[in-house]
């Protein structure tokens, strides 16, 4: 079978699949596929809402050396809405790590390859991008270790950590040593950190990472667990074997809650797992267990929380980047985290394997984009899917709406919202701007508010800790008693003083 019989079957497939769906409000709706004008490997939502992608633009050479792109959504998903623009910074950001900086809402990409021949070589540059002005330049910051496929977080005191990585494709060597990035003072190793229980072997890859309540942060790397404290030197403290079905790179993860982690699919070779597992993290104590199965198997989905603090799981296939085995997981499924049980969803047109990516977006979409580069077949295009949570039977459900005073909060503060709504609110939610690659989003979190409504008013009290909301930009969604979420206004979180490093 040809790529074009492949495609076609495949779509042929996902149209009978969705036609015997259940109504919107059970399994959801899957728009049009959008061309893209590159084949988005990594995806960053601004603080502006825009959707900053790149990876490369044809099947050829994966490279993000040339060209980013922009996609706004206002301007809707025509070619009207994408600017494909050059990147001149001679700077090779394919597999490099991003995430939005929590003081000025940059995207900060660290590390990634070397411009020319397509090696796989890394570098130790710092770029930032500037939704304002739409450029990419050069941050004129250097890493003291060059990284290919590195990890980076945003701190609860406005700094950055890079961990992981190594120094040519998949058989160079490791970087053990984390980094601290500091705005407008560059890069600070933490040598009393530097661990290869936590980023040797094959841990390098795209370490999954999180800030944890108390400011320590949690990863898990392969089948290794470990909590870093980013003070002083650092000091890297061994956490414990993961040793489930869901501890290889090719899982997907995401902190649903403050210190509760879903970790799901995996497997390697032409064995995937559609198994998952729960890890909690207290204080120190580091402890796993099972949770209920997907239906499908997947290696390389992705996770995306959605604003009621479930995760959607898209994307992903039996074998590792094929079509083979059991085949591609058109269907999406939804953990709830308080069942700890999946659904099964509306399939969606393409399979989205190897170098897909997938976002959450201010009005409660989820687009999934990509896949190849190499793979069976590569997707210069994107999908919006409407969850359940949108509709009533086949209509769109009436959405409640509010009006914010200020875009910029503080920890402690209370938030006074106009509300307009049909019903009655009954959640207040945050989801961090999302960053992600190679089924990791680094940069989501999930946070719920406690709140009063009063008639049209809406008062909600942010956390005093910054381990439970670090610094950054968040989508804020009020949620009825139907369970229909707002469309979110952006909020910036404002770092407070760095302190202590």
């Amino acid at each position: 079978m040809n790529k074009r019989t492949a495609v076609l079957t495949l779509s042929l497939v996902s149209t009978l699949l969705s036609a015997s769906a259940n109504a919107n409000d059970i399994s959801g709706r899957w728009g049009e596929l959008i061309d893209w004008n590159l084949v988005p490997i990594h995806a960053v939502l601004t603080p502006q809402g825009k959707v900053m992608t790149f990876g490369t633009t044809s099947g050829g050479q994966q490279s993000g050396y040339l060209e980013y792109s922009v996609w706004d959504p206002a301007l809707g998903t025509g070619p009207e809405a994408f600017k494909l623009l050059p990147n001149e910074t001679q700077t090779d950001i394919f597999c490099a790590a991003q995430v939005v900086l929590p003081g000025t809402g940059e995207v900060l990409t660290a590390g990634g390859d070397q411009p020319g021949d397509g090696d796989n070589i890394r570098n130790a540059k710092t770029t930032l991008f500037d939704d304002a002005t739409e450029q990419l330049r050069d941050a004129d910051a250097r890493m003291t270790y060059p990284r290919w496929y590195p990890t980076t977080i945003s701190l609860p005191n406005g700094r950055v950590l890079v961990m992981g990585g190594n120094d040519e494709g998949v058989t160079g060597a490791p970087m053990l040593t984390p980094e601290v990035f500091t705005p407008g003072e560059g890069w600070r190793s933490l040598l009393g950190a530097t661990s290869d229980y936590a980023w040797g072997g094959l841990r390098w890859f795209y370490p999954r990472s999180w800030v944890m309540p108390n400011g320590l942060v949690f990863g898990h790397s392969g089948f290794f667990m470990h909590l870093l404290d980013y003070r002083g030197d650092g000091t890297l403290i061994e956490a414990g074997a993961f040793l489930t079905d869901n501890g290889t790179l090719t899982s997907t993860s995401a902190m649903y809650s403050p210190g509760r982690i879903l970790v799901a699919g995996g497997g390697s070779g032409d064995s995937g797992t559609n198994s998952a597992s729960v890890i909690e993290v207290s204080g120190t104590e580091v402890s796993y267990r099972a949770t209920s199965s997907m239906r499908f198997k997947r290696q390389w989905a992705n996770a995306t929380i959605l604003p009621d603090g479930s995760v959607l799981v898209t994307g992903g296939a039996d074998e590792d980047n094929a079509l083979g085995g059991d085949g591609a997981a058109l269907a999406p499924e939804r953990w709830d985290p308080l069942t700890e049980q999946w659904q099964t969803l509306a399939a969606e047109h393409l399979p989205r394997l190897y170098h897909s990516t997938s976002l959450l977006m201010p009005d409660g979409r989820v687009l999934t984009a990509g896949g190849g580069v190499p793979g069976p077949l590569v997707n210069l295009n994107g999908q919006l899917f409407s969850p359940p949570y949108l509709f009533d039977a086949e209509q769109p459900a009436p959405r409640p709406r509010y009006t914010l005073a200020a875009s910029q909060v503080a920890y402690g503060e209370v938030l006074s919202l106009a509300v307009d709504s049909p019903q009655e609110i009954a959640r207040v939610t945050m989801v961090k701007t999302g960053a992600v690659t190679h089924s990791f989003n680094n940069d989501q979190r999930f946070a719920e508010l406690q709140f009063r409504q009063t008639g049209e008013q809406v008062r909600a009290l942010l956390p005093r800790r910054a381990g439970l909301l670090p610094a950054g930009y968040y989508m804020l969604f009020l949620i009825d008693v139907a369970g229909t979420p707002s469309r979110a206004e952006i909020v910036h979180v404002v770092p407070t003083a760095p302190q202590g490093s």
